[in-house]
């Protein structure tokens, strides 16, 4: 094939005939990518109309739950199987029945940068009444209406643009489960272990993706996960693996039927009529 002059050749590598080999000019690239910045902006304004849509929702739902179901919460949390491994510790479980809601406050010039709210009773524990984490946005964005996209929202890039704060806990004395269980490192000084789930607040990084969990995850479907009804509930893995087994074994049966009428005599044809 000849290279395509001031152009860009489509990628022909895969299989596809010469019969459907063709030009890709400076203009049809400069079109592509229009059309993609105009699908980008509409995934955009999309997202940012379902936060605006949803954030009053959610709020109406935490009210209305915390007094009702008072460890929805911390049943929640412990039912994501990936937040499980990270909440292990005896101690964090005990500190996290104190819990009594999550919040999510997202920042008026791009929703993408967030804020994580434990609210707390009192406890043994800390004296805060509330754990933040934050995701602080660094970019030169300002606060506009959900349909109103600018550049700076199309070029958002999270790890260019979301600032990952620290936040002091008021440990009380001796009861430091950060202190006790540190963050471990390796040699290379890449986070090896956890320790406590409360180095989650303390420290700035989140290398595990802990916020990430909670934000798209359980937060949106925190009844589901109280239940165990989760998407990433120890329960829907159970019933996948045992819905494949199923599958798996009806297929073998059928195979072997097949094989059984293979083997067996031909079935007379009925007459038409009779």
């Amino acid at each position: 094939m000849e290279a395509v002059a001031n152009g860009v050749k489509p990628d022909m590598t895969n299989g596809i005939p010469e019969s459907l080999d063709v030009d890709f000019g400076p203009e049809d690239e400069k079109l592509f990518n229009e059309l993609a910045r105009e699908a980008e902006i509409a995934n955009i304004k999309l997202e940012r109309l379902g936060y605006a849509t949803l954030d009053p929702i959610y709020k109406r739902r935490n009210q209305s739950l915390r007094e009702r179901i008072p460890k929805l919460w911390p049943v929640a949390l412990l039912n994501h199987t990936e937040l499980a491994i990270h909440l292990s510790m005896p101690d964090d479980m005990d500190a996290l029945s104190y819990l009594r809601t999550v919040d999510i406050t997202r920042d008026a010039r791009e929703p993408r940068a967030f804020q994580i709210d434990f609210e707390f009773d009192e406890n043994p524990y800390f004296d805060n009444k509330v754990l933040s984490k934050k995701f602080a946005y660094t970019g030169s964005a300002k606060a506009t209406p959900p349909e109103e996209v600018t550049a700076e929202h199309i070029d958002f890039e999270p790890e260019h643009h979301l600032q990952a704060e620290a936040f002091t806990i008021d440990w009380k004395e001796g009861k430091s489960l950060t202190k006790a269980h540190p963050r471990q490192l390796d040699t290379e000084g890449d986070p090896m272990e956890n320790g406590s789930f409360f180095n989650f607040f303390e420290e700035k990084e989140d290398p595990y993706g802990i916020a990430s969990i909670i934000v798209e995850h359980v937060y949106p479907d925190v009844m589901d996960y109280f239940l165990g009804k989760g998407e990433f509930c120890e329960n829907n893995d159970e019933e996948e693996e045992m819905e494949d087994v199923t599958d798996d074994d009806e297929e073998d049966e059928e195979d072997d039927d097949e094989e059984i009428d293979l083997e067996a005599p031909p079935k007379k044809r009925r007459r038409a009529g009779k």
